[in-house]
């Protein structure tokens, strides 16, 4: 397996693309928004270059993206899709595929219904997903303006505190924020900042306990700062009084851990 490098913005180095694909490499996967740091992914781009590749096929995980922001998923072959990122069902997941792209089935039995999947479909979680992304898509619009204010002015608010290092670049989904305690292990801040009602995640969900964050890893090249690191979700539910009612939290908490 081939890594591409990431340029200084956290965005993949497309210019190392074409040299890594060899003659049998079958697939290339990209995450279209990153978790941990909300980078937003050159997807249209990556797509084009490898179109000169006809045995390498494109697989996009749009999950932090889609009824999020307005990304163009033309030239990808597979996308993957998780309805609860945006108000859907948890247990459900949707995967678009072009129709000359063959799939071979992970649960085999009767093909009465697909050829891809055996069992009855769940109707009332696929019904749920469908609701949930039309909604999602009609105001995809005013929420991303909300969550862009918002993200903006808890970006402005974290610059005055010195001891609070923001991970994510300027040009990120919104909806994510990364952030670290100088000298403060994210778990640790994780725990106070839960004491005082604060929710924040620490990694991905995937990730093991212990290790540094790869995303804050392989974007700032500090591993202390990625072990510190932790995420802050936004979304337009949230309002200014719990953004008020968070900074005083992290305020309390950077003073009970000495990192003032």
């Amino acid at each position: 397996m081939e890594e591409l490098p990431l340029c200084p913005d956290g965005r993949v180095d497309l210019s190392r693309l074409p040299g890594l694909v060899r003659e049998d490499t079958v697939l290339a996967t990209v995450c279209a928004v990153d978790s941990e740091t909300g980078v937003v992914q050159p997807v249209r781009e990556m797509g084009e270059l490898l179109r000169q590749f006809p045995n390498c096929r494109f697989h996009v995980d749009a999950v932090q993206a889609v009824g999020k922001l307005d990304l163009s998923f033309a030239g990808a072959d597979t996308v993957s899709i998780a309805p609860h990122k945006f108000y859907g069902l948890n247990g459900s997941g949707l995967l678009l595929k072009r129709g000359c792209v063959p799939l071979a089935p992970q649960i085999h039995g009767g093909a009465s219904a697909t050829d891809v999947r055996s069992g009855t479909p769940a109707l009332a979680l696929a019904a749920a997903t469908e609701a949930a992304l039309s909604l999602a898509l009609a105001h995809q619009t005013e929420r991303l303006e909300r969550v862009s204010a918002l993200n903006a002015r808890l970006r402005e608010e974290l610059s005055r505190r010195p001891q609070v290092r923001v991970n994510s670049p300027a040009n990120t989904s919104p909806y994510i924020l990364n952030l670290s305690v100088r000298n403060v292990l994210g778990t640790v801040l994780q725990r106070e900042l839960g004491k005082r009602g604060v929710c924040v995640s620490v990694r991905s969900a995937c990730a093991r306990n212990g290790e540094p964050s790869r995303a804050v890893l392989a974007l700032t090249g500090d591993r202390r700062n990625a072990l510190s690191s932790w995420r802050v979700s936004l979304s337009h539910l949230t309002t200014e009084q719990e953004l008020d009612g968070f900074l005083q939290a992290l305020d309390d908490c950077c003073r009970s851990l000495g990192a003032v």
